[in-house]
């Protein structure tokens, strides 16, 4: 799709925020889905 710096970026800022620990209630942690997804978008 040739997306590939946007998509760099994107799985960057997923690592940043669940090495941190955050995480919705399937990976441990104890965020909403949306409060996830915030977090992410924070980290980008």
């Amino acid at each position: 799709m040739g997306e590939t710096a946007a998509a760099e970026a994107l799985m960057t800022a997923v690592e940043k925020v669940t090495v941190s620990g955050a995480g919705t209630p399937d990976m441990g942690g104890k965020l909403s889905t949306a409060e996830l997804a915030k977090a992410v978008q924070g980290a980008l």
